[in-house]
């Protein structure tokens, strides 16, 4: 079943709350913004990987821009 562009969007929404999830909790237990946010980064590029084999329309840098947290949001983050 070929992925839709609503679930390319339902994805990346849900990549972006978790590198949101993990830069945060990085932060509070660790100082620093690595060990989870590492392991969320590593599953979305293997996604992305699947996403270019799968559908030649896919747009590499349209979902890292859904993805991606802003710089607004990453000062909040780190205060």
């Amino acid at each position: 079943m070929a992925l839709s562009k609503k679930d390319y969007v339902a994805i990346a929404k849900i990549l972006k709350e978790e590198f949101r999830t993990a830069y945060e909790n990085d932060v509070i237990y660790y100082g620093d913004c690595k060990k989870s946010a590492n392991t969320v980064a590593s599953v979305y590029f293997k996604l992305v990987d699947y996403f270019e084999s799968e559908n030649p329309r896919f747009d590499r840098d349209i979902f890292e821009k859904a993805t991606s947290l802003s710089e607004t949001e990453m000062k909040k983050i780190n205060g």
